[in-house]
């Protein structure tokens, strides 16, 4: 850990990397690590992780947390968190999109990622407003109620535990 703290990479954060919560395995520390993952996990773009490292240096969450975090949108759940995304949207804005049979494919050479992405942009526009106000709604409320599950968890877990020691 003090060799990554040491790194070049790192180095631009300055002082804010060495903050102790960055590292902390304290209930805050990791409720704050886990909304910021969370908030960014279902965006669909690269970079996530490093999005989620933004707001830990803003909010001073856990850092490794906060990345495993953004590991909840992958390409196993991908399909399906876009899916719930597009109907809380739709649910939400009650706006009937007809999308295309097939999804863009990628032949995974280089020459066909233009391809991909023109296509793939092509297809979440038509997705409009109800994505994104799903997306909206799907990245704020999962932060919020992990932030709190974890918070009131925790404390519960702490009153059981201290009650438990002290029948004994």
């Amino acid at each position: 850990m003090a060799s990554l703290q040491q790194s070049s990479y790192f180095r631009v954060f300055g002082e804010r990397l060495n903050h102790a919560n960055v590292w902390s395995k304290d209930r805050d520390s990791i409720a704050k690590g886990v909304a910021s993952g969370l908030l960014v996990c279902f965006l669909p773009l690269p970079g996530q992780a490093f999005l989620a490292a933004l707001f830990v240096y803003l909010w001073r969450g856990n850092l490794p947390i906060a990345i495993l975090s953004t590991w909840l949108s992958n390409p196993f759940t991908f399909i399906p968190i876009n899916f719930a995304i597009y109907k809380i949207g739709d649910w939400i804005a009650g706006a009937k999109v007809l999308l295309p049979n097939t999804f863009p494919t990628l032949t995974w050479h280089l020459e066909s990622l233009p391809a991909f992405l023109q296509e793939s942009a092509t297809w979440f526009s038509l997705l409009g407003k109800a994505y994104l106000i799903g997306l909206l709604v799907m990245s704020f409320s999962t932060a919020v109620l992990a932030y709190v599950i974890i918070q009131l968890g925790w404390r519960v877990a702490t009153y059981w535990q201290k009650r438990h020691s002290a029948h004994q």
